[in-house]
């Protein structure tokens, strides 16, 4: 891929960052909460705690991925510096990072979810499941749906690993 392809996939990697970061402040809090209220032998407080923990998060995080898409256009423009480039490089990243914007806003949406239950179930003191599941996901999707993307499916570009780890 080409410097293009690099430079909207970094653009669009820090509207990711913007909308998860505050998901992992939930799954830190959740993570206390639960094993708060599991060790006061209220289970049923615990899950209902967080359940209220992924819905904040996830509402946050739809917000957000709203925004990408509707601003998606705009965001890239606002990094991208007119001398930098050559017009048609200009136009090729801003299109390229428009698009990578609407598989972030799905990928972020749906990472939250994980994100905040894998909190929720470390306060529960099960931290061997999450982490498993987590390394077979990221070998399975993202490096494995990665490589299929790249091999298999080279028109979809940059964009086919984004795809993957979306799954």
């Amino acid at each position: 891929y080409g410097t293009n392809d690099m430079a909207a996939g970094w653009i669009a990697l820090a509207f990711l960052h913007l909308s998860f970061m505050p998901a992992l402040g939930i799954n830190v809090a959740i993570n206390s909460i639960v094993g708060k209220y599991i060790g006061a032998q209220k289970p049923d407080i615990a899950v209902s705690r967080a359940r209220v923990g992924v819905l904040v998060a996830m509402l946050y995080m739809t917000t957000c991925a709203v925004i990408f898409v509707v601003f998606r256009y705009e965001f890239i423009e606002m990094f991208i510096s007119s001398d930098q480039y050559t017009p048609e490089e200009r136009s090729e990243i801003i299109q390229l990072g428009a698009n990578m914007l609407i598989v972030v806003a799905i990928f972020q949406t749906v990472d939250g979810l994980g994100i905040v239950y894998t909190g929720a179930l470390r306060g529960a003191g099960d931290t061997v499941f999450p982490g498993i599941v987590t390394a077979i996901y990221s070998w399975v999707f993202i490096v494995g749906g990665g490589w299929i993307a790249v091999t298999f499916f080279p028109q979809l570009g940059s964009i086919g690993p984004w795809i993957a780890a979306s799954i």
